[in-house]
């Protein structure tokens, strides 16, 4: 049956299946109808993602499609990658400026290294009077506080700005600098790639008073006597902390009213203990509560002795049967460090690791009566998986749906196939080796994910061996 017999109906329910790009170059131009459904469609959409659209065809929408919709569209993501280099200044240009798409309520920046675009594109910005959404992400730019202070005052100027995440990284560490303004607006903020100190944090919450949801990275001591102001606003926090338990313990005091709360720590070790003590003296409110763990212990000590004494601290009427909070432990052990990895259940954590090499010793733990009630780790969008051993090891049965980005060591075991049983939403692959010393099984493993991986697009090769396959592949696929 040809598509130009069906009813418009059921092709704007074909087109719901196809991204913006691809139906771009499946009907434009192919008759004046499809060129009047696209337009159709695009106007309902209201969302378009310009970061997989080349140069050549971001310029022909422009010219063509975009003025007939751009007052429909409500958010747009642009990005200056190495897919699209340069592709923010085809949006901030006096032909097409952004300040050109009135009723945006939300826009996305990714890959911006310059701090100049970026301070003309928050100018344009301010001319946009629906704004509640500002994401950037991934950006790097040289150190320039004067102007860094100027982009943040910007950013808080904007009177219906809501939501804002800022993922701004400098060429060293560098701790935050905050507006000097105040925005009354400003609800949901996440902050990351750079450090906050208490006086840094107790500034941002100043200028930010009706601050509901925090999320970012704190790097202090208690040895500056900062005073941090009490944040009665906070509902929902979620905070890296890496120096002490006093810190967090301190951070914590200052946030009496969070009902939601998300930490990842490295270094330190607190058992159940200490945190069931903590939230009962200061988060009478907490309902929520997501615990991510690394550390490592002691070799001198007897391990397993070590990790049942940390589980059980977590088996209290409080953990169990008063919120039901239950945790996981895996412990990697080897001759030089015993590393330990904790969290709660669902895990809600975007990264997830498994690295198991042939001298390791692997243990895994739970106080969930049912693992497999929480075996979905729906969250993780960032796997890296490195499994050597060739020992039978008790591995968790856990799976992740949900993949987008995946650092793979070659070859993997079928454990790995069972945490990964899909591929659909892979854009990102990072293939290594063992060792230089492969068989042809490796490739036909990496075969097997390229044929499951219909949205793949970038494909990374880290120590792959040159040199050519044992056995001819005719009438296979070339990788």
């Amino acid at each position: 049956m040809s598509l130009e017999l069906l009813a418009n109906e059921l092709l704007f329910d074909l087109f719901e299946y196809l991204s913006f790009v691809d139906l771009f170059h499946a009907f434009n131009g192919l008759n004046s109808r499809f060129d009047n459904l696209l337009i159709e469609y695009f106007r309902s959409i209201k969302s378009i993602d310009f970061r997989l659209i080349f140069k050549e065809d971001l310029n022909l929408i422009r010219r063509r499609y975009l003025p007939l919709f751009i007052n429909e569209i409500t958010s747009i993501s642009v990005s200056d990658d190495d897919t699209n280099p340069h592709e923010i200044d085809s949006f901030i240009s006096r032909i097409f400026p952004l300040y050109r798409f009135i009723n945006l309520q939300s826009i996305s920046f990714y890959n911006i290294y310059s701090i100049q675009k970026l301070i003309r594109i928050l100018n344009d910005l301010q001319q946009i009077p629906h704004l509640t959404h500002l994401n950037f992400y991934q950006c790097h730019f040289e150190y320039d506080p004067q102007n860094i202070v100027n982009i943040m005052n910007s950013i808080w100027s904007l009177s219906n700005l809501i939501h804002c995440y800022l993922d701004f990284s400098f060429e060293s560490d560098y701790y935050l600098i905050t507006p000097t303004i105040i925005s009354c607006s400003i609800q949901y903020l996440s902050i990351h790639g750079v450090r906050c100190g208490l006086e840094n944090l107790s500034l941002l919450y100043e200028h930010t008073p009706f601050l509901q949801n925090l999320s970012i990275d704190i790097y202090d001591s208690l040895d500056n006597h900062s005073q941090l102001s009490l944040m009665p606003s906070l509902i929902t926090c979620k905070f890296k902390c890496e120096i002490s338990s006093e810190l967090i313990l301190y951070l914590l005091r200052k946030m009496p009213n969070l009902t939601n709360l998300t930490i990842k720590t490295k270094i330190l070790n607190m058992d159940g203990h200490m945190w069931e003590s903590l939230i009962k003296k200061y988060l009478s409110k907490l309902k929520i509560f997501n615990l991510k763990m690394n550390f490592e212990l002691d070799d001198s000590v007897d391990i397993e002795q070590e990790i049942d004494h940390i589980i059980d601290s977590y088996r209290t009427q409080f953990w169990i049967d008063q919120h039901k909070w239950f945790i996981q432990c895996f412990c990697y052990i080897d001759n030089d460090k015993n590393n330990i990895y904790l969290h709660t259940l669902p895990y809600r954590f975007e990264n997830f690791s498994i690295d198991i090499s042939d001298n390791d010793k692997f243990l895994f733990k739970s106080t969930c009566p049912k693992d497999e009630e929480y075996s979905t780790y729906n969250y993780v969008n960032n796997l890296e998986y490195r499994c050597t051993t060739s020992e039978d090891i008790n591995l968790p049965e856990i799976q992740c749906s949900n993949i987008r980005n995946l650092i793979l060591t070659l070859p993997y075991n079928d454990h790995f196939r069972f945490i990964v049983p899909q591929f659909d939403n892979l854009i990102s692959l990072e293939i290594r080796m063992v060792n230089w010393d492969y068989d042809d099984n490796d490739l036909l493993q990496l075969q097997v994910i390229l044929d499951q991986a219909p949205r793949l697009y970038y494909l990374k090769f880290y120590l792959w061996p040159a040199i050519s396959s044992k056995i001819e592949h005719k009438n296979k696929k070339v990788i």
